[in-house]
């Protein structure tokens, strides 16, 4: 379903110009993995207009770098009737008390060691007409101890479960003790101050924790806004674009992946990530469209018959779509199958750009290069491509080194806008991808933003 766009729009819109005072995150998961910053951890879930959890064990974990000892969290989510619907019956079994989100001392997640304050809410609170529970507790108290707050807020009629309306919640912590206030807007405090020692509060999760495998299953996550009460604007730190936005060795194994990645299908895991099936790539989201940029793509390849006559191996888009078969902005990609085989050359370079795509998908580039025997089928040598563009101009260093540059000006210097880029396959023509390719290392830079 499409969301609220005018109500969302104006709601994100209050966050997203000036840096308020002590904004250490600010993270519109509208725009996708690239809105991810540093330390941003995803564990299972869908992005779609924003991160939605789709079952148990999932949660998207947020890192500031440090304690914030006085601070406020703000949260907008949707939430669908999933569990009102045929769905359900595809979804995991749902734990009585699912964690919708929290903040906590530990990387740990809610296995008391450390400050935890978080809001629950699953088939318990259902069943008992309740809108949820905010809970907290304190390290000081030790293991094994109950929460020093926990307490029932609001009714269960009080969530609108259309996957439209935008709904927040806020964490506020000050001076040792914490209030929240629900998606109605009532605030409730904590009773006999929490002590005064809600003190240290670091790690957001959405989604889940590790205290239970529940799921907040439906619960769609738009933004989150973490403040840090006491730093001031002037120590925020300012976002900077780096020259290079990735630069990638895939052969230390998925840990090397950075949050604005994401492995579509299992693939595998050996010394590089290695195309084992159709339907698997490996998408990165510099989080902004690059106007002038290059990647370097190095792989190696086993000899396995092509599964279509057309797989564009490794690819550039403007859009999430990663296809060009309708209007969906510029692209940039090498292709090979059986269409090229059965042509004995090694592969072909094609780009499109949106200005003309109303001339056969806007394509303005096509060029093959090589012979199939050219290729490196041992799995051990090394094959380096590069994909370059510049001032509305292309450019594609193929698999032999030769440089090959885009005729006429690329169709008037409009390949310009990138995003999006995709190892092993892309969404086009059945999703086919290269089976067999080992993926090693990819670099994509900026060139519009300074030296690094």
């Amino acid at each position: 379903m499409k969301i609220g766009w005018f109500v969302l729009s104006m709601m994100l819109a209050c966050g997203g110009r000036a840096a308020a005072q002590g904004v250490v995150l600010d993270v519109d998961l509208t725009q996708g993995l690239g809105a991810l910053p540093p330390g941003a951890k995803v564990i299972g879930g869908e992005w779609g207009v924003g991160w939605r959890v789709t079952g148990n064990h999932q949660r998207l974990v947020l890192d500031p770098g440090y304690a914030i000892k006085n601070g406020v969290l703000e949260v907008t989510f949707t939430r669908a009737a999933v569990l009102d619907t045929p769905v359900a019956y595809a979804q995991p079994a749902w734990l009585w008390n699912a964690k919708i989100l929290g903040i906590y001392e530990g990387p740990d997640l809610g296995k008391e060691a450390g400050d935890v304050f978080r809001f629950e809410q699953g088939g318990q609170e259902r069943f008992r007409n309740l809108q949820g529970v905010v809970q907290a507790r304190l390290k000081e108290q030790g293991t094994g101890r109950n929460s020093i707050w926990g307490q029932n807020i609001g009714k269960w009629t009080d969530w609108t479960v259309d996957d439209r309306t935008p709904m927040s919640v806020k964490f506020e912590w000050r001076g040792g003790t914490g209030t929240f206030t629900d998606i109605k807007g009532n605030t409730v405090a904590c009773p006999k101050n929490c002590n005064n020692q809600l003190d240290s509060l670091r790690y957001v999760s959405l989604g889940g924790d590790n205290s239970t495998s529940g799921g907040a299953i439906g619960v769609r996550f738009l933004r989150a806004k973490l403040t840090d009460l006491d730093k001031s604007a002037a120590a925020s730190p300012a976002v900077v674009r780096k020259r290079i936005v990735f630069d990638v060795d895939l052969t230390k194994g998925p840990d090397a992946l950075p949050p604005q990645a994401m492995v579509i299908g299992a693939g595998e895991w050996d010394q590089g990530w290695r195309v084992t099936a159709d339907h698997q790539r490996v998408v990165f989201d510099a989080g902004y469209q690059i106007r002038n940029g290059s990647m370097e793509v190095t792989l190696t390849r086993k000899k396995h018959p092509y599964t279509s006559g057309k797989i564009d191996m490794i690819g550039l888009y403007e859009m999430a779509t990663l296809d060009h078969a309708d209007t969906f902005g510029d692209t940039f990609y090498l292709r090979v199958g059986t269409g090229q085989e059965a042509q004995d050359v090694m592969g072909a370079i094609k780009a499109h750009v949106k200005e003309r795509i109303q001339q056969h998908f806007g394509e303005i580039w096509q060029q093959q290069f090589g012979t199939h025997d050219d290729w490196a089928t041992d799995d051990k040598t090394p094959i380096t491509v590069k994909f370059e563009w510049r001032d509305g101009i292309g450019a594609f260093v193929n698999p032999k080194g030769e440089r090959m540059a885009c005729p006429k000006d690329c169709g008037g210097k409009n390949l310009n806008s990138f995003r999006f880029a995709a190892l092993g396959g892309d969404r086009y023509d059945g999703a086919p991808s290269l089976v067999g390719a080992r993926f090693l290392r990819m670099k994509l830079v900026d060139l519009d933003a300074p030296e690094d």
